[in-house]
């Protein structure tokens, strides 16, 4: 079931995707409850494609998570998450980007190997670790089932700009 294509609807899987994760998207900020707000846009007629939905829906669940617990870790004023779609040159391209605390230049390559978390193991934020399979998983899913790519296209750590935080993930799939 794994390899099994049908054709789907992008942007209905992202939205029920969304509406399935709510609860998480709901972080406490400073003492008060924020809603982290998840832009979608699908840019062109690349909403309908002829996929493995499952697989599609891993690789979106892994970013999503990834990127609310960068926000939790963040404590952003105004926490966002943007998720944008579009079609060239025979290419499906999806970037994911996060206004949360970012890739540390120390981690960039480590995000992708198994079993690694960049979150701390101690303290107060040590419920953000998770298992350190998310990208991994994502990156062989793209690679193995789609002959495609995803890359850290851009990011500042807020260690190394306090405040100033981000990660743009970009994947690229032919179609």
């Amino acid at each position: 079931t794994r390899k099994k294509r049908s054709k789907f609807n992008l942007r209905d899987l992202l939205y029920n995707l969304k509406e399935s994760l709510k609860p998480l998207l709901i972080i406490n900020i400073y003492g008060r409850k924020v809603e982290i707000p998840v832009n979608i846009t699908i840019v062109g007629g690349c909403a309908e494609i002829h996929a493995n939905p499952v697989s599609f829906l891993l690789i979106f669940t892994n970013l999503l998570i990834n990127s609310i617990k960068s926000l939790r870790f963040a404590e952003r004023e105004k926490p966002e998450i943007k998720v944008e779609i579009w079609s060239e040159n025979q290419h499906l391209y999806i970037q994911f980007h996060d206004n949360g605390n970012g890739v540390m230049e120390s981690n960039r390559a480590r995000i992708w190997r198994a079993f690694v978390s960049t979150y701390p193991k101690t303290g107060t934020r040590s419920e953000l670790r998770g298992m350190g399979l998310g990208l991994t998983l994502t990156k062989e899913t793209i690679e193995e089932q789609y002959m495609g790519d995803i890359v850290l296209d851009s990011t500042q750590s807020d260690e190394e700009k306090p405040g100033e935080g981000f990660a743009t993930f970009l994947i690229d799939i032919p179609l």
